[in-house]
């Protein structure tokens, strides 16, 4: 059973979209970004089968894990998000800016 992986954030996330499209043991089963159409696209020259504009949403997706590599401000909210909707979180830098957010 291939692990069902899902991207945040298109352009520094292109790298993961691409090394999760082709591994073997995982699926690239969705992509989020904010910029309208960006998903949508992405998800079609890919052949991700789902797509978001909305973070909240790709939380709430039929998914296994979720690749944060959004803005860097909002890793710990997201990766925090994430985790609470039971998905495995892999945070492209460190997660946390401040210690009361590393503490979170």
């Amino acid at each position: 059973m291939a692990l069902r992986i899902g991207v945040a954030g298109l352009r520094r996330g292109m790298g993961f979209v691409r090394v999760f499209a082709h591994h073997r043991e995982c699926e690239l089963a969705a992509v989020c970004d904010v910029e309208p159409g960006r998903a949508a696209q992405v998800a079609d020259e890919i052949g991700a089968p789902m797509h978001f504009d909305d973070y909240s949403d790709l939380c709430r997706a039929d998914i296994d894990a979720i690749v944060v590599a959004t803005p860097a401000p909002l890793h710990v909210r997201q990766s925090l998000e994430a985790l609470s909707a039971g998905k495995h979180v892999l945070c492209e830098v460190p997660a946390a800016w401040t210690l009361e957010e590393a503490e979170q």
